[in-house]
């Protein structure tokens, strides 16, 4: 109407839906209905996607936009100061240090996220999927009863492997993080095939090898590392009114003030000397392949 937009939200809290501690992460029961949601997303974008056929170009971008790669790298150089800064003070070895990309490489690999191999078991990813996304309800005695999915402004087409390096990266508790790293690949993938069954997909079904070995390929890669530059230091920090985006990218005081308490957070410091050696050594890191 008038040429206006209008946008009209469910108040999902009637509904007794409720989000949990971003802070703390989730525990095992979390991760895998998390987990059990989006393998329902996938399999479904991939049997409309035969029915239907190929998504619009609208699904062909997430954080990163091929033809808008300045805004990828302003966002890099907003943080990158005060980021490397911090990483000196992690307690981490120096060869980790060096595992820093250059803004060409960053926006190599943010460009590199956009591609799909066609030989790929690929899906309509979520995009943006971690904790403040997925709402839990409960039953009377306390346990899971439901979880919904929000915010699908990032979708596209391209690897699960991008959303699960997004969840377990940000959203997967201290304790689970790396101990079940694997384990929540399989959870996935076990629920993916049971959806795809009761979808008679008739194609043959991802193998579990496969999508481990997604985790580690170069056009994923950009899932993990913005994770831990951009989201995770952001879910750890205690809110306050000058805990937001405006003041996160701006380059007065208050903005340098902020990204130096987000990166040395002891919280933060905790998680990241452990989970960036681990994507290193696990060659997610090596941005000389973006050269």
């Amino acid at each position: 109407m008038d040429g206006y937009l209008y946008f009209i939200f469910e108040d999902l809290s009637s509904q007794e839906f409720v989000s949990v501690d971003r802070s703390k992460g989730f525990d095992m029961p979390h991760m895998s209905m998390s987990l059990r949601k989006l393998a329902e997303l996938h399999a479904a974008s991939v049997v409309y996607k035969i029915r239907h056929g190929s998504y619009p170009i609208d699904f062909e971008h997430g954080f990163a936009h091929k033809d808008n790669t300045e805004h990828s790298k302003r966002g890099f150089l907003a943080k990158v100061t005060e980021y490397t800064a911090a990483m000196k003070t992690w307690g981490i070895e120096e060869k980790y240090l060096k595992n820093f990309p250059t803004p060409e490489q960053y926006v190599k690999m943010c460009l590199e996220s956009l591609k799909t191999d066609v030989n790929d078991f690929n899906v309509l990813t979520h995009g943006d999927f971690w904790s403040s996304n997925i709402l839990f309800r409960y039953n009377s005695n306390d346990g899971l009863d439901r979880a919904l999915l929000l915010d699908f402004q990032h979708c596209k087409w391209g690897s699960p492997a991008q959303d699960l390096l997004f969840i377990i990266t940000i959203s997967a508790g201290k304790e689970l993080r790396l101990r079940e790293y694997e384990n929540f690949v399989r959870i996935y993938w076990e629920d993916l095939i049971v959806c795809l069954g009761i979808l008679s997909y008739k194609k043959s079904l991802p193998q579990l090898r496969d999508l481990q070995a997604a985790l580690y390929k170069k056009n994923n890669s950009f899932y993990a590392f913005f994770a831990l530059m951009s989201h995770l230091s952001a879910v750890l920090l205690p809110s306050d009114r000058n805990t937001n985006l405006h003041t996160l990218m701006s380059q007065d005081e208050a903005g340098r003030s902020l990204r130096t308490r987000l990166y040395t957070n002891p919280a933060f410091v905790e998680v990241i000397k452990e989970v960036y050696p681990f994507y290193c050594n696990r060659g997610l890191f090596n941005f000389s392949d973006y050269e």
